[in-house]
């Protein structure tokens, strides 16, 4: 085979993707534009294409809001409130500190109501209080 004739033959990639992109579009051949035409050098579809379902057009999937409240793991609960366990069991059982849950087996708290108990600790006094 020589340079001339392979150069005027499409690679095989393009065929198999010109039958894709028909198959796709042929639900609507007005609204799509074709993917390869070998003399024609035209751009992608334009923007003034109508969407094909009524939902495509807006933005259904939109960003989800923060979770309202989380787990935290013995070690974490740890490290936030800077006591060790066996204190925080004695508050715990004296009603002072909030009850752990089960969670899958492991003791887990929630964050807010851990944020609740530090905001309610007294203020240290300062000197000349």
């Amino acid at each position: 085979m020589s340079k001339v004739s392979a150069a005027k033959k499409p690679a095989a990639q393009v065929a198999y993707a010109e039958k894709a992109y028909a198959q796709k579009a042929a639900v609507d051949r007005t609204k799509v534009a074709p993917i390869h035409e070998s003399n024609k050098t035209e751009s992608a579809p334009s923007a003034e294409i109508a969407p094909q379902h009524e939902h495509d057009g807006q933005q259904v999937h939109g960003p989800r809001a923060p979770p309202t409240d989380q787990l935290l793991t013995k070690q974490r609960v740890l490290e936030i409130v800077g006591l060790t366990y066996p204190t925080i069991w004695a508050i715990m059982l004296r009603g002072e500190f909030p009850r752990s849950r089960a969670v899958g087996g492991r003791s887990m708290w929630l964050m807010s109501e851990v944020t609740e108990w530090l905001r309610s600790l007294p203020l240290r006094k300062l000197k000349g209080d």
